[in-house]
């Protein structure tokens, strides 16, 4: 591990998946609605595979796709998989590289909300919120007992739609 493997990763985790072709090509494919990002991930990766654009659901989407088997396997030797969304675990991040998993993790499918809760009652609370999101209940479980052990107690995971959130 290194800490640019361990946010990649990360990052990877969210905004990731293991495609692998009918001849049997394999590919690690990272999508994400800002360029901006993929092209901080091509950067550091060290990667000439060009950054594509497509419009899903009226957005623009765009897309790093690396045809890589050496890639998958480590990927897969982790505990990645093909269909990992909903099944994917919390992987055996290092503790010195969990802080660039997260951030890598965050970049992918994490956000801040800023805003009132209770607003009812006499005295509502502003709050500042960090979200983390996965289709992955086991994946959500695993960060949050992560982060609790680096001293984190706070969080609740609750199911929104088809996914959780933390």
């Amino acid at each position: 591990w290194t800490r640019v493997m361990a946010y990649v990763t990360g990052f990877f985790a969210a905004d990731g998946c293991i495609t692998v072709n009918p001849r049997g090509s394999q590919y690690i494919v990272f999508q994400n609605t800002e360029w901006k990002l993929l092209s901080h991930i091509q950067r550091v990766i060290k990667s000439r595979h060009k950054i594509t654009a497509r419009v899903k659901n009226g957005f623009v989407c765009y897309r790093l796709q690396i045809g890589s088997k050496e890639i998958c396997h480590d990927l897969h030797q982790i505990g990645f998989a093909e269909a990992k969304a909903k099944i994917m675990k919390f992987p055996d991040v290092p503790i010195k590289f969990l802080i660039d998993f997260i951030r890598g993790y965050f970049d992918g499918d994490g956000n801040v909300w800023v805003g009132t809760v209770h607003r009812n009652r006499n005295t509502p609370l502003h709050v500042i919120q960090t979200v983390f999101t996965s289709c992955s209940l086991v994946f959500l479980e695993g960060l949050k007992s992560r982060l609790n052990s680096r001293g984190l107690q706070r969080g609740t995971i609750c199911q929104s739609g088809g996914a959780f959130r933390l």
